[in-house]
């Protein structure tokens, strides 16, 4: 509220009318700046509020007033849920038929705050993880594939003279390159569609480093896995049953 109405100022003394009255014995005056804060849960950005001490305020005997909640907040090193009971008899030690309601521990406050939002995220891992996988299967199944096509031109390799580790490393890298095209172009795809899902995530970026370089080397070791055991394979085997290969 400071910055939204008394930008570059100092908002001390600063007077405040609610509620459209226009008394001016009813105005308020600004004595102090509390930090910000998200009544309305964590995704949402905080909003102008104006905090009033229940005993001073002057609209409290207002048909249009606000109805007088107050929000109890008990810090304890022990666990919280032993001193219900505690704090439920000093309280009706001062107002013995002051009701009290919702009863619940931070971590309790939190998590319902984030119920919708946690919902999501369970079905977007879900989806993610079928999507990751179906992915990793799809590129092991076509490299593989593409090097046992091979066969024949590693049998031949292999007759001329070349090495099982050269005939390997021919291999890897040539189909690494692809894969690392593939990947390029698949982190790019991602980064050009990722603010799609932005406003779901907290904690992390819609373009968090971490998540990107681990999804770029887990396929990155399919494809290896996927190109060194075909590979090896056809370079351990006979030249002359490679050739007669299909």
């Amino acid at each position: 509220m400071a910055r939204q109405f008394w930008p570059g100022e100092d908002p001390i003394g600063k007077r405040v009318r609610l509620y459209y009255d226009k008394d001016p014995q009813h105005w308020l005056s600004t004595i102090g700046v509390a930090g910000d804060v998200r009544y309305h849960g964590r995704e949402f950005e905080p909003v102008a509020q104006v905090f009033v001490p229940c005993q001073q305020n002057p609209y409290g005997s207002h048909p249009y007033a606000q109805s007088p909640y107050v929000s109890l907040v008990v810090r304890t090193a022990a666990d919280p849920t032993n001193l219900i009971r505690a704090v439920q008899t000093k309280i009706w030690a001062g107002d013995k038929d002051q009701p009290i309601s919702r009863i619940q521990t931070m971590e309790q406050a939190l998590s319902q705050s984030v119920a919708n939002r946690r919902v999501y995220v369970l079905l977007l891992s879900v989806f993610a993880a079928m999507a990751l996988l179906m992915a990793a299967s799809g590129l092991y199944g076509l490299v593989s594939y593409g090097v046992a096509r091979r066969t024949q031109e590693i049998g031949i390799r292999v007759a001329l003279g070349a090495t099982v580790a050269q005939v390997l490393a021919l291999v890897i890298r040539q189909s690494m390159v692809l894969t690392s095209i593939g990947i390029a172009i698949g982190i790019a795809g991602s980064l050009a569609v990722t603010k799609v899902i932005s406003g779901l995530l907290y904690g992390i970026t819609a373009t968090d480093v971490s998540t990107f370089t681990a999804t770029a080397v887990l396929f990155a070791a399919v494809a290896l896995v996927a190109t060194f055991i075909p590979a090896r394979r056809a370079a351990t085997i006979d030249p002359t049953v490679a050739f007669r290969s299909e």
